[in-house]
């Protein structure tokens, strides 16, 4: 984990603990409820605008399940070498071929359970889509010319499935303080294949495989702070691989903190903003069918080396209450955000955008 990695996690951490405890002056706390009971019969919980990006920033009453669909889309386009935009030409003195789009789409599905105030447990799978588009340069390969032309890849597959537990340490009704552990097992492929520069039905790049093939642990910590009509929040997570996959590595582990605030300015409808860090270790060892030689040294999305880096993007939501006969029992989420910083072990495709979205049912 680099210096500003472990800045972002310190920072996010900081945040959290030194505000437990703490009143701000000039912004009124909300009285809540039992637990369980806030946003359901009162409206006395109406800042807690949680953004769809953030999974272990709440937790249920005893008894109470929620299930939710979430959809997340990646774009990314270009390349950089550290913090520098890296063009076609300056990879073509390293490699034949540059990236030059890919699209990354998740579907996930998740379920979580309350077995006490307390204490809740989520488990999450979902299924994963990519594209990616590929500029060539032109070449000369077993004695023939081979023009300027352009590659299209795409794979799917199931992805990771992460089994959580979550548990609110506050007794205060002002704040919740939740601690998460999560195992991820590997139920994703790391074998999918798709269109490479060596043909059809090719094992394709690390980035493109559905799943880690390793099994993780994901500690976290979240805090949220209630008044009125607005939430604050802080969340730090890692994700710890143990274990080299079947194909002989392990993608590096990766530390997340996040820092949001959310306020309900209509009775129905309430908006976000969220910061969020991301600093992500090289893979560890080599898939021996992606690492032959020819595909290091003529696709850098081949080589083991061009993964990792430290990412900070800022977003922006939007969460719609279903009310009336469903007691707000249905939300409706939206968020969009944009890079203000990469660092990228590269050459490596520069992130664009990122949207997710995703709707809940509480029953």
């Amino acid at each position: 984990m680099n210096l500003p990695g472990k800045i972002i996690l310190l920072l996010c951490l900081g945040l959290t603990f030194q505000s437990y405890g703490q009143e701000t002056p000039g912004i009124k706390l909300t009285k809540k409820p039992a637990a369980g009971a806030c946003c359901e019969d009162k409206n006395c919980c109406a800042g807690k605008e949680t953004p769809p990006g953030i999974m272990t920033g709440h937790i249920h009453r005893a008894g109470e399940w929620m299930i939710s669909y979430n959809y997340m889309a990646m774009l990314m386009k270009g390349n950089r070498t550290g913090t520098s935009k890296t063009s076609d030409a300056e990879i073509y003195n390293t490699y034949m071929m540059a990236p030059e789009t890919m699209n990354m789409q998740m579907h996930m599905l998740m379920l979580m359970y309350g077995i006490t105030d307390r204490l809740t447990v989520m488990a999450m799978g979902g299924y994963n889509f990519y594209r990616m588009d590929m500029n060539m340069q032109a070449m000369v390969m077993n004695g023939m010319n081979m023009p300027a032309s352009a590659m299209h890849c795409t794979s799917s597959g199931l992805a990771d499935t992460r089994v959580y537990g979550l548990y609110n340490f506050s007794r205060k009704e002002q704040y919740e303080l939740i601690g998460s552990l999560a195992l991820s097992l590997p139920t994703g492929s790391v074998s999918c294949t798709g269109t490479t520069m060596l043909g059809n039905n090719q094992r394709v790049a690390y980035g493109m495989q559905s799943g880690t093939g390793s099994v993780s642990i994901l500690p976290g910590v979240s805090f949220i702070r209630q008044y009125e009509k607005l939430a604050l929040g802080t969340e730090a997570v890692a994700d710890i691989e143990l274990n080299n996959n079947t194909a002989g590595y392990r993608f590096g582990n990766e530390y997340h903190a996040n820092v949001w605030a959310g306020y309900r300015f209509l009775n129905f409808m309430g908006g976000s903003l969220r910061a969020e860090g991301v600093q992500a270790d090289n893979i560890s060892g080599s898939d021996k069918v992606i690492s032959i030689p020819i595909n290091e040294q003529y696709d850098p999305t081949m080589n083991s080396k061009n993964y990792g880096g430290t990412r900070c993007t800022v977003y922006a939501g939007l969460t719609f209450h279903v009310k009336k006969q469903f007691k707000e029992r249905i939300r409706i989420q939206l968020e969009a955000g944009v890079p203000v910083y990469e660092n990228l072990n590269g050459p490596q495709m520069s992130q664009q955008a990122n949207i997710l979205a995703g709707v809940q049912y509480k029953f």
